[in-house]
């Protein structure tokens, strides 16, 4: 695992100060696919975080000197995965912050191993949604993190992640859809998703009519398939929830083929019913 800091505008071996933003969970973060030496979304993660950063009222980091650590580390790592976390720099003791600047970080690892079948489990613990911050890629995951944790000890690769009110929300590791007649339905960001970067481009340009609102958890049962999406794996089938299996389409693949047209073929895991 490899690691680029940057404090004040300097590059330094490692934070000298830990940012007081790490210690409240005051900041975002993306998880961007590196493919062929390059970050075939980044204007799309460029653009997501700049609505976070504006949302949370901090400062955009430098993004020249940012793009060149970027660029920097995918051209020796041309396969993997980059995290970038950016977070408030200085602050009184407590919850005040002393300004608007960003430290940010840059963080390398290994592409995810592909399982397939993907297995989804119902988390226990439940979305309260209806805040504007839980759509953003923010530091605090706790729960997200927690349901993870939950269902990998029953051999699950997904949680399901579900509202206080039994609506079904999303995953662990991505966005929920639902295909039903040849549409493909999503739930709101008011209810707990996250604003994904995959999500965003089907709902602008996918090859399939994308609808969103609230899913019903019964309702993913009877539907033609269910789909995760995130922005290193691109848009998987569900193959089980709770221990049922789930109906496979091959209207499927033509998401698969939507994201080879747009030149993301490292999106492309398989044949999209894995």
């Amino acid at each position: 695992m490899l690691k680029r800091w940057v404090q004040g505008g300097e590059v330094v071996a490692n934070w000298a100060a830990t940012p007081s933003g790490l210690y409240y969970a005051d900041g975002v973060f993306e998880t961007m696919r590196v493919a062929a030496g390059t970050i075939p979304l980044w204007y799309y993660h460029r653009r997501r975080l700049a609505r976070s950063l504006e949302c949370l009222k901090l400062d955009a980091p430098d993004w020249r000197d940012l793009e060149a650590s970027m660029l920097d580390l995918a051209e020796h790592h041309p396969e993997a995965v980059l995290k970038l976390v950016c977070c408030s720099s200085g602050g009184a003791r407590g919850y005040l912050r002393m300004g608007q600047q960003v430290s940010w970080a840059l963080q390398l690892s290994e592409l995810p191993a592909s399982h397939a079948p993907l297995r989804a489990q119902t988390a226990s613990l439940r979305l309260a949604g209806g805040s504007a911050l839980e759509s953003l890629k923010g530091l605090a995951r706790p729960i997200q993190r927690m349901a993870a944790t939950e269902v990998s000890q029953a051999g699950c690769g997904l949680a399901l992640l579900r509202h206080r009110d039994g609506d079904a929300v999303s995953f662990s590791h991505g966005n929920l859809y639902c295909l039903q007649d040849g549409r493909l339905w999503t739930p709101p960001l008011s209810r707990g998703a996250i604003a994904g970067i995959v999500r965003e481009l089907l709902l602008s340009t996918g090859p399939l009519e994308v609808r969103v609102a609230p899913l019903d958890y019964a309702r993913l049962f009877a539907a033609d398939a269910v789909l995760v999406s995130n922005a290193v794996r691109g848009i998987q089938s569900v193959a089980a929830i709770d221990g049922r299996p789930l109906a496979q389409s091959g209207q499927v693949s033509r998401c698969v083929d939507w994201l080879r047209e747009l030149g993301l073929d490292s999106l492309v895991t398989g044949s999209g019913t894995q």
